[in-house]
Order: structure tokens, then sequence, then C-alpha cells
């Protein structure tokens, strides 16, 4: 259990410290007032680079999901074509608007087929030119 707390730790700051400053016009994009943001330049050369540093550490033996981190992630979200792997990924973090909740994520994600990438979303809501969904589980 001590392991894997501090994979999860080394993996939070390795993130961080792979990520670049975060330019404005990603954040321009988000609403108001985010409690933390994350940017990354490229999920898919971040992807390799987080897969090689736990084949090191031997991370992947315990989860076969830390070998292929953007794959993983793509699996889990029912995402099969349309991600940009090359492109720029912005996520903000904002207040639950009650107490208690969870707090509410926004996530913008990089597409290279606009309407291949929406065809894998099982609930998605369109309402003008905005289309939401949900996370699986």
């Amino acid at each position: 259990m001590k392991v894997l707390r501090r994979a999860t730790v080394a993996i939070v700051v390795l993130t961080l410290f792979l990520c670049t400053a975060v330019r404005a016009q990603g954040i321009k994009q988000l609403p108001a007032n985010p409690l933390l943001v994350i940017k990354l330049n490229n999920p898919e050369g971040i992807s390799k680079k987080l897969a090689e540093w736990s084949q090191k550490l031997g991370l992947a033996n315990f989860d076969p999901a830390f070998g292929d981190p953007l794959g993983a992630l793509k699996k889990q979200l029912n995402i099969k074509e349309g991600l940009d792997g090359a492109g720029e990924v912005v996520v903000g973090i904002y207040e639950s608007p009650q107490p208690g909740d969870e707090p509410l994520v926004v996530a913008l994600l990089p597409v290279s087929d606009y309407k291949t990438f929406l065809g894998n979303l099982a609930n998605l809501k369109t309402e003008g030119e905005i289309s939401s969904f949900t996370l699986p589980d």
C-alpha cells in the first residue's frame, strides 16, 4: 500500500514537472475562477514518458494501465477515434456549488475529427455549439 501511495505521489509530481507553464490560450476557454488548472502538452509523449518510468519502477506489474496511461484512459472513456494525442489538454477544477459535494471538473481535449470524437460518447448532450457528456462510472 505504501508503494502505491508513493507511486501516486511520484506520478503527480512528475506530471507537474512535465507540464509547461500554462499559456493564456487554453485558460481563456475555461469558465472563470478555477481553483486549479492543469495543462498538458502532447499527451501521447507524456503517456510514453510515464509508461517508461513506470516500467523502470515496476508499476506496470501491479496495474497494466501504468504501461499505457493514455490508452487506459481512452479505454475507460470508450474513446476509439478522434482524440489528437499531440494536442494540448487543459483541465480546470472548480469549487462545488454545494458544500460537501465533489468539485466540478471541466476538461478541454484536443480532437483531430470532432464528429468522430463525438461518436465515441454514449451520453452526449448538445446545446447550441456546446457538447457535453458525463464520464462513465
